[in-house]
């Protein structure tokens, strides 16, 4: 998951000047100026968002305004992007509650892009559920995510604030896909069983690096996943979390804990997926199940592509397992953090892709559904689902381009397509759970940043 650097300590009275400067008039809605803030611009994700954002809110008639800690850097960015008197900016950083406030109070949504969100996430979480301001981020981190919606749940809901995480390439692309096809096969009378997804990772020929802000917020998800049970118990507690209603009996041996998997579906090798996804499909289950109990739920499994030679199947799981262990210990997350392309064999890096290997490198998920054809098929063979809903999804690099464009895409249908989602209330949301049914997948399509197969979108 991609991250902007870190956001620091602005004083209340530059970011006051900066709010007061900005030209034109006043938002009709509760007399915000703005309509969507990037808040964390000057970062290698934010000026990318910044300028998508903007490339969409201004046929739409939207005001924009970019967002950071360093009013020199945000001018900077402002200018460097040719956006000088197309956008407002203020001046904010997450150690100084009142510049946050201030800029919460004057918007309609926070796009934040200042991570790890673990480190810096939660005050701005915390201002938009006070305000009433819609919220959506790109964190990959299970921890921050699931720990926001045990604490800001009930509170969000009070104050009609739609509070949204893993808004990009994590985990929309997946989260949304798994609802496409559970949702096609109950549409053709099968009962669904479970869905698999595998995620593979295109680069072109002058390979692919990412950005050290990803690799920092995995290192430290990685560090957290003692503290996600006792997250885990909680929400479960509290009824957040309810068991899903679930057809047909789980395998004896569940295909997402074999350490190996090959399908004669997919080509390639792959190896049960790591990131935020898994998690995030479980938590749209349930907050759809929270809203019908009579939600029937899938079995789901994510999986990651491995390269296709044996040195690069060699070297990922090397590494791989190398970044895990020294993830578990402080000492080991130091060495991880200040050695980034030593521990990741250059895959990592302060430097992040270069703009080749962003234009060459796309991403491709397949989705495999299985169900039964009735009733009666479930209960002669159970164990045996007779029916399959295939589909796919595309789109370009992952980390940045198809990050800031799903991220943005969603922005608009948010801003300016409310009537196509089934609920607007405020709360804690996945993105698939909030976004199921709309016509996000179909501008996400559109857009082709994720590119869902025609068959699921009929």
């Amino acid at each position: 998951m991609p991250s902007s650097t870190s956001s620091l300590s602005s004083s209340p009275e530059r970011t006051q000047s900066a709010v007061t400067s900005v030209r034109g008039r006043r938002n009709h809605i509760d007399g915000r100026d703005f309509d969507v803030v990037v808040f964390g611009c000057t970062g290698f994700v934010g000026k990318l968002v910044l300028e998508k954002m903007y490339n969409y809110a201004k046929p739409a008639g939207l005001k924009v305004a970019a967002v950071g800690r360093d009013e020199d850097r945000v001018k900077q960015t402002i200018d460097v992007l040719d956006l000088e008197g197309k956008v407002g900016y203020m001046i904010a950083g997450v150690y100084d509650s009142d510049s946050i406030d201030e800029m919460v109070k004057n918007t309609r949504l926070v796009l934040n892009c200042v991570g790890p969100y673990a480190l810096y996430g939660e005050p701005v979480v915390a201002s938009c559920v006070k305000y009433g301001t819609d919220y959506m981020d790109i964190s990959g981190e299970v921890q921050f995510i699931e720990r926001m919606q045990l604490k800001y749940s009930e509170k969000a809901k009070q104050s009609g604030a739609v509070i949204m995480s893993a808004c990009a390439w994590d985990s929309v692309p997946e989260d949304l896909g798994f609802q496409l096809v559970r949702d096609k096969m109950v549409s053709e009378g099968v009962i669904p069983h479970s869905i698999d997804g595998f995620v593979e990772v295109l680069p072109g020929p002058m390979g692919y690096r990412a950005h050290f802000g990803t690799y920092e917020s995995a290192v430290l998800a990685m560090s957290s996943m003692k503290q996600c049970i006792k997250i885990r118990k909680a929400l479960r507690a509290k009824g957040l979390a309810p068991k899903l209603n679930k057809r047909g009996p789980a395998p004896l041996l569940p295909r997402k804990y074999l350490p190996v998997l090959c399908d004669s579906r997919v080509s390639g090798t792959y190896v049960p997926f790591l990131g935020t996804d898994p998690y995030v499909i479980k938590r749209t289950q349930q907050m759809l199940t929270l809203a019908d109990p009579e939600y029937v739920g899938v079995r789901s499994a994510c999986y990651f592509k491995l390269p296709d030679t044996i040195l690069g199947k060699l070297g990922y799981l090397f590494y791989g397992l190398l970044v895990f262990l020294f993830s578990l210990f402080e000492v080991g997350r130091k060495l991880l953090l200040h050695f980034p392309e030593f521990f990741t064999h250059g895959m990592f890096s302060h430097r992040g892709p270069t703009q080749t290997q962003m234009e060459t490198t796309k991403y491709k998920i397949a989705f495999i559904g299985r169900g039964y054809s009735d009733e009666k098929a479930l209960e002669l063979h159970p164990r045996k689902p007779d029916s399959e809903v295939l589909g796919t999804v595309t789109g370009p690099d992952p980390g940045y381009d198809a990050t800031s464009g799903i991220f943005t895409t969603l922005a608009m249908v948010l801003l300016t397509d409310k009537k196509s989602l089934k609920s607007t209330k405020g709360g804690v949301y996945t993105p698939a759970a909030f976004f199921r049914g709309s016509s996000a997948a179909k501008r996400l399509t559109e857009e082709g940043y994720a590119s869902f197969s025609a068959n699921l979108l009929d």
